[in-house]
């Protein structure tokens, strides 16, 4: 998912005061303080931060979004949000469960049947509720070795452009053995999280961004927020995006890493909860 800071105005379009009107105060002299050498040589390359309190709002930026043209940062940059994708899934569940089309104590084999089995899995076991809190005891795909290396170093660019469809993502989270029975225990897993999405789908009959645009992103107005598939670009202005890649060199090489390592689409699906 993507979506960007907004210094002009609210989601309601109710305008917000103006950085630069706000009186600066020893606590954003700080917190600015604290941008600059987060981004000092050596650094990040660039980084920005608002914040919103009874006296306005406050926006805070160091260093570029771009090192090879050497463009400041904006409020109106957008970005991937990754993992706060999850916040939304989560409430489009919990929306669904107000309405009463669903239980959060509802199992996997009510909504997906034959989907969770296996390796010490039971469906019946497993309820909504544990996949949104991280108690399923499913494991997460994202630490399966294989899929890990496809990330790091040189494998990187390799992969880059890869594309997955959710049900080979859960697929790959089954293939390993069940940390823990339900409920026993905490792991964070991205596999949860497409488990839900997909009893969205089957509960509202559509497709996850449908329900997404229709139910949050049109209601609070977020203009700049889009499931972006398989696009590898964003729409809009952007920061790039720098990463070492997982190196595990001293001093390891810092690379463009814009455009995403994981894509996850298909004719229904364009999720992202990496």
């Amino acid at each position: 998912m993507t979506s960007h800071f907004s210094a002009e105005a609210t989601t309601e379009g109710t305008p917000t005061v103006p950085a630069a009107a706000i009186a600066a105060t020893p606590d954003r002299s700080a917190m600015q303080h604290a941008l600059d050498r987060a981004a000092a040589p050596g650094g990040a390359p660039g980084i920005l931060v608002e914040v919103r309190d009874g006296r306005g709002a406050w926006f805070g930026s160091a260093g570029v979004s771009d090192t090879g043209t050497g463009e400041k940062r904006r409020p109106s940059e957008r970005f991937r949000i990754g993992s706060t994708t999850k916040a939304f899934t989560a409430t489009l569940v919990v929306q669904l469960a107000a309405e009463g089309r669903l239980s959060l104590d509802d199992t996997m084999e009510q909504w997906l049947p034959g989907t969770v089995e296996g390796n010490g899995y039971d469906g019946r076991a497993i309820t909504i509720r544990q996949l949104l809190n991280h108690t399923s005891g499913i494991f997460n795909y994202g630490d399966d070795a294989e899929f890990f290396k496809k990330g790091i170093g040189a494998a990187w660019f390799r992969h880059r452009y890869d594309t997955y469809a959710p049900e080979q993502l859960i697929r790959i989270g089954l293939a390993a053995p069940a940390p823990f029975a339900p409920g026993d225990a905490f792991l964070y897993s991205n596999t949860n999280y497409f488990l839900a999405a997909l009893i969205v789908e089957k509960v509202t009959g559509g497709t996850f961004g449908e329900a997404l645009t229709q139910r949050i992103v049109r209601r609070l107005g977020l203009t700049g927020t889009y499931l972006p598939g398989t696009e590898p670009t964003i729409r809009g202005p952007y920061p790039r995006h720098y990463s070492t890649l997982f190196a595990s060199d001293a001093r390891p090489e810092v690379h463009d890493a814009t455009e995403p390592v994981l894509r996850v689409g298909g004719r229904r699906h364009h999720l992202d909860h990496g």
